[in-house]
């Protein structure tokens, strides 16, 4: 019964991320970005490219969402310690890491294109370390759940 109630919690809380990342990339980053430009009309060739920069990064973040909830799933179904939780965490774990390196990289293309501003890049180091950092997690939890996935299945066959 626990497990069933975590499993509904893990899934309120990616459902409460969808929302707040529904509203951060549906709303509050294209208004800001119009809002800079009204102040900032020398800004305005910049922000198409960066809205469209962004908003790819949402991609590898829905795909992430989908993986927590297959994880919650299975821990719902007393499966929480398998090799598909397993693979789930290293999923997240890649995307979180490929997102972070593309956003980084296309930074660093609009710096060198003259569309960015050297402290945009100096703020994006700070999210070049989460991300990696979130990577580091998810690989190291995928592979604690892993070895658990394997005493687990040693276990079974123990008489």
């Amino acid at each position: 019964m626990y497990q069933k109630n975590l499993s509904y919690w893990l899934k309120a809380v990616i459902i409460g991320v969808l929302v707040c990342l529904l509203g951060l990339y549906g709303f509050l980053i294209p208004m800001l970005g119009k809002r800079l430009t009204v102040l900032y009309p020398e800004y305005l060739s910049y922000y198409f490219p960066w809205l469209v920069l962004i908003s790819l990064t949402a991609i590898p973040c829905l795909v992430i969402l989908g993986f927590g909830w297959k994880i919650a799933r299975n821990i719902g179904i007393g499966q929480a310690f398998s090799h598909s939780s397993a693979l789930g965490c290293r999923a997240i774990a890649y995307l979180c890491f490929g997102d972070t390196l593309f956003f980084f990289a296309g930074n660093l293309l609009f710096l060198l294109l003259n569309k960015s501003h050297p402290a945009v890049l100096i703020a994006s180091f700070l999210l070049l370390f989460v991300g990696v950092s979130l990577a580091v997690v998810f690989i190291t939890i995928g592979r604690l759940v892993d070895e658990a996935a394997l005493i687990q299945e040693e276990n079974r066959m123990t008489i």
